[in-house]
């Protein structure tokens, strides 16, 4: 499930070191609004909520650094130590979904239990290490650093947003480009790994900037359904490895530990399948909706739109 994104919050009057300080205000409140759900155990949505506004945040300080106070970059570096902890409990959440989905009957539903159960033996000891993290996290300490990037300081020579932002959309166009084509001609794990990355990367910069531009809708949507893809090829690797360390798991019952590797078996089938698909879906974001959105690009930066 996508979470629902954020509203953008940047307009053309604002200056770069303004619009920068706004995004990672909002994605930072945005993240740490889940903190306390995630850390109660009462809702695993949070989970997933939480680990999708840490990427975001990430994307923020990371594509808007120059225009940002000197030291986001320690803030990054512990969200990212969070977002990793959030995506160990999340990977056992949907192995968890996706093993109870699976149409058995008779005998298959007590070995299914019995996987089931060892899950959410395994989601605990990883939850557990993620409430450590959040915990140890240095929250005062951010929030000042988040306030500090709120509050820019700005005079003539200060760049508008409107003025930046076409440069960060194409820098991240071409980072992920780049990658595109790598992944196309050797679709190896790390290799697609990396274009999902770039690609989020991508996505999260146009729609910060989205309020500037009316082209912007059918490139990010073009941009959802390769992440669709993407994403569904990562789950199927993740269950794979999960499931496939179930079958070896020697505690386990024979018949789960055969069910764990036929079901790991069909997950290593599907991201063949989808590796396939691949390039059909990295060409969408070379068509027409690309060519609108840099030609609005280009007139942004032209010195009449000045």
């Amino acid at each position: 499930m996508r979470a629902k994104r954020p509203k953008a919050t940047v307009d053309e009057s604002m200056s770069a070191p303004q619009a920068a300080g706004a995004l990672v205000k909002r994605t930072f409140e945005t993240f740490a609004s889940f903190r306390d759900s995630v850390v109660s155990g009462a809702d695993p949505e949070a989970v997933h909520d939480m680990r999708v506004a840490a990427r975001r945040l990430r994307v923020a300080l990371a594509g808007f650094e120059p225009y940002l106070p000197k030291g986001t970059n320690k803030l990054r570096k512990r969200v990212q130590r969070a977002a990793r902890r959030l995506g160990a409990v999340r990977d056992l959440d949907v192995a968890s979904i996706h093993a109870e989905s699976v149409a058995l009957e008779g005998e298959q539903l007590e070995t299914r239990h019995e996987l089931v159960t060892q899950l959410i033996e395994m989601r605990e000891a990883r939850l557990k290490r993620l409430k450590r993290c959040l915990e140890r996290l240095p929250w005062t300490t951010m929030e000042e650093r988040v306030r500090a990037t709120a509050d820019p300081e700005s005079n003539e020579d200060t760049p508008l947003i409107q003025a930046v932002a076409p440069k960060l959309v194409r820098r991240a166009y071409s980072v992920a480009m780049v990658s595109a084509d790598s992944a196309t001609a050797d679709p190896s794990p790390v290799r697609v790994h990396t274009l999902r990355k770039k690609l989020k990367n991508l996505r999260y910069t146009l729609e910060f900037v989205s309020d500037l531009y009316g082209s912007a809708k059918a490139p990010i949507k073009q941009l959802e359904g390769v992440q669709d893809l993407l994403g569904a090829r990562q789950d199927a690797i993740s269950f794979n490895a999960i499931f496939g360390s179930l079958g070896k798991e020697k505690s386990l019952s024979k018949s789960a530990r055969s069910m764990a590797r036929n079901w790991a078996a069909e997950e290593r089938a599907k991201v063949a399948e989808l590796t396939k698909r691949l390039p059909d879906a990295i060409s969408e974001i070379r068509g027409p909706a690309w060519v609108r959105l840099w030609q609005e690009l280009d007139h942004a930066e032209s010195p009449a739109a000045s």
